[in-house]
């Protein structure tokens, strides 16, 4: 009985969505980058990676579209009649030994990196839905913390294990709706606040000079070079230009080989 009732649900749902939707080309497309506000991050690198090839590609600072104010991202949305992708590159991070971090920063760290995720998600989907022609993407760039244990960084890992399965879970509920949907987790990415948060709370936790704290991070790096921005935007831009069949739902790991 359960099976059949949800079979029936999926042959409905791909009936009135995806069965029909279809990926427009690239210059017909207009996608929305959240996460630009700052130089050198993994959001600015994905605006430029697709600038050239998109229609249009919207950059809104955290003022005009916060991840934590779902009335503020619906007002926005429904100024642009346009948009068939977003892309979720937002995250926060507070590095200190679980006992030490403060009740702000673990629900900080949990309502910016899954609550916003999901907020975001939720507002796109309800702008996006009705364009039933139009196969839409979603790509949340999360972080190889989803699957490891990184120090000090517990409410940091758990909330990126939260977005890796979210992906999963909506990968099974929006592909019938007619979206793909992808997580991308990369390593220790060079020159981006992220990585510069991360060295200075490695050297407030660990009591190091910053030079010590950036060999700390550094460490256990296997490949020529490390990760930068524009790599990750690479990876951004692949998937969202392209029709990638199957992976709806899946998580993309750019670990460069480490465990």
């Amino acid at each position: 009985m359960k099976e059949r009732i949800a079979e029936d649900y999926v042959q409905k749902v791909k009936h009135n969505f995806g069965n029909v939707a279809e990926l427009p080309m690239a210059h017909q497309r207009s996608a929305l980058v959240v996460g630009t506000d700052n130089h050198g991050s993994i959001g600015r690198a994905v605006v430029q990676a697709l600038s050239t090839g998109m229609k249009n590609v919207y950059a809104p600072g955290k003022h005009e579209f916060n991840v934590l104010s779902p009335a503020t991202m619906t007002n926005w949305l429904w100024q642009k009649d346009d948009l068939d992708t977003l892309i979720l590159c937002h995250g926060y991070t507070h590095l200190a030994w679980f006992e030490d971090q403060m009740n702000d920063d673990l629900r900080d760290q949990v309502e910016v990196n899954l609550l916003g995720t999901m907020f975001a998600i939720k507002a796109f989907v309800g702008r996006t839905l009705t364009e039933r022609h139009i196969r839409k993407t979603i790509v949340c760039v999360g972080s190889m913390a989803h699957n490891h244990v990184l120090n000090a960084s517990a409410a940091y890992c758990a909330s990126k294990a939260g977005v890796a399965h979210l992906v999963r879970c909506l990968g099974h509920e929006l592909t019938p709706k007619g979206y793909f949907i992808y997580g991308v987790h990369p390593g220790n990415v060079e020159g981006t606040p992220m990585a510069q948060a991360t060295i200075q709370g490695i050297v407030e936790y660990r009591h190091l000079e910053h030079d010590a704290a950036r060999e700390y991070w550094a460490s256990g790096l296997l490949m020529p070079r490390f990760l930068r921005a524009d790599d990750v935007a690479t990876t951004i831009r692949n998937l969202v230009l392209h029709d990638n069949g199957y992976q709806s739902g899946t998580n993309i790991e750019l670990s460069g080989g480490q465990r």
